[in-house]
């Protein structure tokens, strides 16, 4: 793992206050990459995002608080999105700095968010690299290890093809950056739309550097991209000084119900692993769906058969429409982060006092499961535990 940048000193209203992600595990994955480097954060879900932040921000309590707003919108139609992400930056403080988390395989709504941002004022700079899981970009052509995402089967159950380019997915004039050009040292010149090659972290921290200069010279300046894309901006900036306590998890026994509305392979042999570990009893209940159902349905369905089983439960929710469909239901509205066993795997204490841990359905090993179930009566069982002692 390369080292974090050293902070570059940026006035706390130009840092990274906000990050807006298209769905819920994503969001919860920003939460990890912000928790694991020491900064509060607090993931809000709800339908007005922008009245929630307004509120947050308002509070001397959440100053020190990174706010990631979850707006869910990878899913819903493209008018839909661009309203959704337009509420959630428009901020009548004028924020100037903002990251848009989007997938990393390119599905969902990266042209309305985009259309959304523009239409807030912002500099566009869409940076989609995770080189962790080998996801990059290269001559403005999104690539999965060495195949162009265009040729794999990643997007085999989306209504379209996968797009061929970047440049694909957006509307208007785009300034394409290749790696040569970031890497020499690349600056924000005047251009609405930037879409930028990356292929290490080191690429996403010059992306990331390039945005805040222009923010500190005055300019607003959004950035799209993966988490690893968050993840630069937040070493690339100084924290805000830390806001709420740490929350604490209530000792006590809790059942726990593991919902899995993934269909993924990595799903079927996590849940399948679960099984021979012979932790499904009558403490712990595991929910799935048909993959061949239709998926809305089955994932409503998934929901309501959650708050049934036990509606106090600890929760283990995998994929991120399934996760955003029970927590709704349940009336669940923040999530605090207080670990991540593994990349994107995080476990929050929601607002209701439950354990949610989040992944999304393709990510994880294995024993991912299993080992989330140990995770959550491990944390029921004894002291009140702090983050910062299970990371």
């Amino acid at each position: 793992m390369t080292a974090p940048a050293t902070p570059r000193t940026a006035p706390t209203s130009t840092g990274l206050r906000r990050v807006v992600a298209d769905d819920l595990s994503g969001a919860a994955e920003v939460a990890g990459v912000l928790l694991a480097r020491g900064r509060d954060c607090e993931v809000i879900l709800d339908g007005s995002p922008r009245d929630s932040l307004a509120t947050s921000l308002r509070s001397p309590a959440d100053e020190g608080v990174t706010t990631v707003v979850d707006t869910d919108h990878r899913a819903v139609d493209p008018a839909s999105a661009r309203d959704a992400v337009r509420a959630a930056t428009a901020d009548p403080a004028g924020a100037a700095l903002v990251v848009v988390k989007v997938d990393s395989l390119w599905r969902g709504n990266v042209g309305p968010t985009v259309d959304a941002l523009r239409d807030n004022g912002f500099q566009v700079v869409v940076a989609g690299a995770l080189p962790s899981l080998g996801r990059t970009v290269r001559g403005g052509l999104p690539v999965v290890g060495d195949v162009p995402l265009a040729d794999t089967a990643l997007w085999a159950l989306e209504p379209h093809p996968a797009p061929r380019a970047v440049a694909d997915l957006l509307d208007g004039p785009v300034t394409a950056v290749p790696l040569d050009v970031l890497r020499a040292g690349w600056t924000l010149g005047g251009q609405d739309l930037s879409v930028l090659d990356g292929e290490t972290d080191a690429d996403l921290r010059a992306a990331a550097t390039a945005a805040v200069d222009a923010v500190t010279g005055g300019r607003r300046v959004a950035l799209v991209g993966s988490a690893a894309l968050v993840a630069a901006v937040a070493d690339t900036t100084s924290a805000p000084p830390r806001g709420t306590a740490a929350p604490l998890v209530a000792p006590g026994h809790r059942p726990v119900v593991l919902a899995v509305g993934s269909g993924s392979a990595a799903a079927t042999a996590q849940t399948a692993h679960l099984r021979a570990a012979a932790l499904v009893d009558d403490h712990t209940h595991l929910l799935t769906i048909d993959p061949v159902d239709r998926p809305g349905e089955a994932v409503a369905d998934l929901a309501r058969r959650v708050g049934r089983t036990h509606p106090a439960a600890d929760l283990v929710l995998t994929g991120g429409q399934t996760a955003r469909a029970v927590l709704d239901h349940l009336g669940v509205r923040r999530l605090r982060p207080v670990a991540q066993p593994d990349h994107g795997v995080v476990v929050s204490l929601a607002d209701d006092g439950r354990l949610v841990a989040t992944k999304p359905g393709s990510f994880g090993q294995d024993p991912t499961l299993t080992d989330l179930v140990r995770l959550l009566r491990a944390l029921r069982s004894g002291a009140p535990t702090a983050p910062q002692e299970i990371l």
